[in-house]
């Protein structure tokens, strides 16, 4: 009970780039929704300092990436050399490491960075969709979905990170082979920036310091139980606040179920002093 937001890391998300400042705050907005204690922004081709529909975000301009304690990089992030540089910046860091979007496609772009991301000490986590996947294995995308298990394995040991396979049954695999099938979702999150919200879920776990497969995982599994039963009519930004209330669900069934109070405990009795 003794904790303030300092017990809940900084989650830094980065990108942003023209006409896409919307993916970065999608991303950022989920990762307050998951529990970051504070969360930063960084807008590479935007001066906002305010989301007025969410205030609780920072707009620094630049983020201090030796401070973060995970990092989401590349929601709408552009492929300037300026976004490219503060990639980089991101891989040679220690923070936990969520890359998306721009981000993934500058892997299968350019080896450099290929080699960077493989050579990463900390928690690395590649989020790619059928078509991402497909660039970074230089693949068709009808190769990746007629055996997606056997090409996330491939993800896997191409980059040397924990790779989230997006689709229905997201495959999450490390490199070592070890993988899982999630079994929560719907065709509700074929929707713009499911994935922006996706990553900005993982990286608030990473923020508060949970083990490496327990961030991915229990991310990946809110994400799609957020929409259980649900066909249409969610956007990206519903995601996060409906994962969050699962997350509180199953929080409070585990408490019932594992730590009931005993009698004495469900009244307390004020004596007159």
């Amino acid at each position: 009970k003794n904790t303030s937001k300092a017990d809940y890391g900084r989650l830094g998300v980065i990108g942003g780039g023209k006409g896409t400042v919307g993916a970065a705050l999608i991303a950022a907005r989920s990762g307050l929704y998951m529990g970051a204690g504070r969360v930063y922004v960084e807008l590479l081709e935007d001066g906002m300092k305010l989301d007025p529909f969410c205030p609780e975000l920072m707009f620094p301009g630049k983020i201090n990436i030796d401070e973060m304690d995970a990092i989401v990089i590349g929601p709408g992030l552009g492929f300037t050399e300026q976004a490219k540089q503060r990639f980089i910046d991101c891989l040679k860091s220690k923070a936990a490491l969520v890359i998306d979007g721009d981000a993934l496609t500058m892997i299968a772009q350019d080896e450099e960075i290929l080699s960077l991301v493989t050579h990463r000490f900390a928690h690395t986590v590649l989020t790619p969709h059928a078509a991402e996947a497909a660039r970074i294995l230089r693949l068709s995308v009808e190769e990746i979905t007629k055996d997606r298990l056997s090409r996330a394995l491939d993800l896997g040991i191409l980059t040397g990170a924990v790779n989230v396979l997006k689709g229905a049954g997201t495959i999450v695999t490390q490199r070592s082979s070890v993988s899982w099938i999630n079994p929560t979702g719907s065709p509700a999150l074929a929707t713009a920036g499911s994935g922006d919200a996706l990553s900005g879920m993982i990286g608030a776990m990473f923020a508060q310091h949970f083990e490496l497969m327990d961030c991915v995982l229990s991310a990946v599994y809110l994400h799609g139980a957020a929409v259980e039963g649900l066909n249409s009519s969610v956007l990206a930004g519903d995601i996060a606040p409906l994962a969050s209330t699962r997350l509180e669900e199953l929080r409070a069934s585990y408490q019932r179920h594992f730590h009931p109070l005993k009698e004495e405990e469900k009244t307390i009795e004020w004596e007159d002093s």
